[in-house]
């Protein structure tokens, strides 16, 4: 089993429209530490149902777990 832990700043969150209506929302978070500043203003970027991102405010904390069990 592997779990990654990473703590950052979530600077962006916006819809992305299906039909004219929010489907999901896309969440950018800069990590705490550099992982690769190659690809844009953030580190990760997340595809969230509107239900989750609506628990998520830009500028706050934020911890994201990636875990992955291999059995």
């Amino acid at each position: 089993m592997v779990k990654v832990c990473l703590t950052g700043r979530c600077t962006s969150i916006h819809p992305t429209a299906q039909n004219g209506e929010p489907a999901h929302y896309v969440i950018q978070v800069e990590l705490d530490r550099n992982v690769s500043r190659t690809r844009g203003p953030y580190d990760i970027q997340l595809l969230v149902p509107v239900e989750l991102a609506t628990l998520i405010e830009e500028g706050l904390p934020v911890v994201v777990t990636l875990e992955q069990d291999g059995g």
